[in-house]
């Protein structure tokens, strides 16, 4: 599997690929201003990746997450190891500092 220098695979602690984290650069609108910063996605894949085998199953992805997704389990076979996303601290900290303008 090949990863652009921008994508960092997303594994469980058994070492199954969940997805793939990716930076990126957010431009929105706060409070009628423009609010520019970078931030840490998270492209979930509909089933986990095992690396080990021979021929790795292609990859569909079902969601695109910005924010916190709780509970995430794997369901490579016999495992079932759970991991949650959190919304990046550059995220949360752009959006704090706008609020104190």
């Amino acid at each position: 599997m090949r990863m652009g220098s921008d994508l960092k695979e997303w594994k469980c602690r058994n070492g199954h690929v969940l997805g793939v984290a990716q930076r990126v650069e957010v431009n929105r609108e706060f409070a009628g201003r423009p609010l520019r910063y970078h931030s840490t996605r998270l492209l979930l894949y509909r089933h986990a990746v095992d690396l080990s085998q021979e021929t790795p199953a292609e990859v569909e992805v079902i969601a695109n997450v910005e924010g916190t997704t709780l509970d995430v389990r794997c369901d490579a076979p016999g495992c079932e190891a759970v991991r949650s996303w959190y919304e990046g601290e550059a995220a949360l900290g752009a959006l704090l500092e706008a609020c104190q303008d």
